[in-house]
């Protein structure tokens, strides 16, 4: 490649285009349907500045406000920097982002959608997404997520990647995106929209008004195949297995989808000034609530609205930010990220004074423009228990700072309890992190149920019956629920699962030694530490069958004076005796 067509000026060209995506996600956020905006958004007017706004969460299980500052970002900037970090990391980037980052950010995600979050809980247990370990729902889940999720935080990828080829961006674009997503329709956009990053990076001029989907379109060879995979994949290849076929003529049927949708962009340009944004937006589904979240959808919407406003591009960012009934966060983001490759001057410097964490954006933007690895806090594996062991760290009053893996010590700057109208309580703690990101951790603790009334003073009860500590949380689960029958109620979190009113998993954080395991049908009659189900009779003859066949320890049916019995052991060797009774049993 010539050397005129190097980036002229790396640090503005990176730096541009991660401010303007973390602007226009902190824009964008509050205008999201589901931003849970308290007084909605009805009214709001299109203005292009960073405000403060109050979010409602916990849904019904624990519902609260959460007071959001002006220039907060959400999970589209916490992902982006997320994913820098990891590629700052060299050949291990892929192992660091599954191992760390993925399962690190669920103590600190903000806004967080459903597949990346699922995703990022199967790392989280040592598990891929994709393994055969999941259940089947899961897996299937894994393979049917095709949201934006992607896409929103590829662009680390493209500014690390992109100065002479594109294929190199397309593998590391699809490393990263089956990590959480397994349809081609999150991954083909991600591709598509990176391979408009790309474009719009290696610019010599000023980019004319249509000129970014134009170009898109026509690089449909580069983006629209399926890019060389990497080593790191070669698990999720033997996966698809025997579903090859399957997953390429998807891939094909997605690439036709993307190439339709800048298709019906590029002819809304043609328009000229009559193009209507509104118009345009909602002939490619921006606004259709089944589709709006979709990769390929949030990638057409960015390139329209980067390519109509290149040279206006505060225009486009609000333009973006405030379509209202679009997914407008990651919209504006991917949106930002575009207009601040093709144009990065003064528009960015006004707003960006306000943005949260500007600096540590600014400073990943340039270990990205000079591929510089830096020594940065160790990273290392993260999973549940360590999760709880901070949680608990936390909740110590006279604990100042913690340390975390990537964050380094993080000093304890606010500590509150919001506002709610359940009976739990929910504490959420602000965290000053060394490398220079703010943390904003949020914990629900039960406190109790349903009270009763008593001489006119509030009676509480305690929230269960038995709480089980448990070793494996999935597995565990999985015991309970597929053999026992009970069934998962509201509220899980990543250290407790809960089976019915009375009953909670919940993860230990310091296991104790495993109990001596009762192996065989003395040893099981012998034990006195032991806990005790009930269930009807054919109930019982059912469940024994259903033991019996899974080859673990248990007893035959025994009598023992007015009942009939059984004992076995659950995936943590505690002794259960299941006992026959006359009525169902309480889950």
């Amino acid at each position: 490649m010539d050397d005129a067509l190097q980036l002229t000026d790396s640090l503005d060209r990176t730096r541009g285009p991660m401010l303007a995506a973390a602007i226009g996600d902190a824009v964008g956020w509050p205008i999201e349907n589901r931003s849970g905006r308290v007084g909605g958004i009805s009214k709001v007017k299109p203005r292009l500045q960073l405000v403060g706004w109050t979010r409602r969460e916990g849904g019904s299980y624990a519902p609260h406000e959460v007071e959001v500052e002006a220039g907060s970002y959400s999970d589209d900037t916490q992902l982006t920097l997320a994913a820098g970090r990891s590629r700052l990391r060299g050949s291990a980037w892929w192992k660091h982002w599954t191992d760390c980052e993925l399962p690190l950010w669920l103590v600190y995600e903000r806004g967080g959608g459903g597949a990346t979050k699922r995703a990022a809980q199967a790392w989280n247990r040592g598990q891929a997404p994709w393994s055969g370990e999941q259940k089947e729902a899961d897996r299937n889940r894994y393979f049917g997520a095709g949201g934006n999720g992607v896409a929103m935080r590829i662009m680390p990828h493209v500014l690390l990647d992109g100065d002479d080829e594109f294929n190199p961006v397309a593998s590391h674009i699809l490393a990263d995106g089956v990590c959480t997503h397994g349809h081609p329709r999150a991954l083909v956009g991600a591709l598509a929209y990176g391979y408009a990053l790309w474009l719009a990076l290696r610019q010599e001029g000023p980019l004319g008004f249509g000129d970014l989907v134009a170009q898109t379109l026509a690089g449909e060879d580069q983006w629209g195949s399926i890019p060389e995979l990497l080593p790191q994949l070669s698990d999720w290849r033997q996966q698809i297995g025997s579903g090859q076929a399957q997953f390429e003529k998807a891939w094909d049927r997605t690439r036709k989808e993307m190439h339709d949708l800048l298709t019906l962009c590029r002819d809304s340009l043609g328009q000229g000034s009559l193009a209507v944004d509104r118009k345009a937006l909602e002939a490619i589904g921006a606004f259709d609530k089944r589709t709006n979240g979709a990769g390929t959808i949030a990638a057409a919407a960015s390139v329209y609205l980067a390519s109509r406003y290149a040279s206006q591009p505060g225009q486009g960012l609000t333009a973006a930010a405030f379509a209202k009934g679009a997914d407008t966060d990651t919209i504006a983001a991917m949106t930002g990220g575009l207009l601040g490759a093709i144009d990065n001057d003064a528009w960015l410097s006004r707003l960006s004074t306000g943005l949260q964490d500007v600096e540590y954006i600014e400073e990943v933007a340039a270990a990205l423009a000079h591929d510089r690895f830096q020594e940065r806090p160790r990273g290392r594996t993260w999973r549940q228990p360590d999760r709880r062991e901070l949680l608990e760290a936390l909740g110590d009053d006279n604990r100042a700072k913690v340390e975390l893996p990537v964050f380094g010590a993080c000093t304890v700057a606010r500590k509150h309890e919001l506002s709610t109208k359940s009976s739990n309580l929910i504490r959420e703690w602000t965290l000053l992190t060394e490398e220079g990101q703010t943390l904003f951790i949020k914990r629900i603790v039960p406190t109790k149920s349903k009270r009763s009334t008593t001489n006119g003073h509030a009676a509480a009860k305690p929230p269960f019956w038995l709480v089980l500590r448990v070793r494996d949380l999935r597995a565990s689960e999985s015991f309970y629920c597929d053999v026992f029958g009970f069934n998962k109620r509201k509220g899980e979190t990543p250290e407790r699962t809960y089976l019915s009113d009375r009953i909670a998993l919940e993860l230990t954080a310091k296991p104790g030694p495993r109990p001596t395991e009762a192996t065989d049908e003395k040893a099981l009659l012998s034990r006195h530490d032991t806990i005790t189900l009930f269930r009807n009779e054919r109930e019982l003859k059912e469940l024994h069958q259903r033991l019996v066949a899974r080859e673990g320890p248990v007893s035959g049916i025994f009598d023992r004076g007015s009942f009939r019995a059984f004992r076995c052991t659950d995936p943590d060797g505690t002794v259960i005796e299941v006992r026959a009774a006359s009525t169902p049993s309480p889950d």
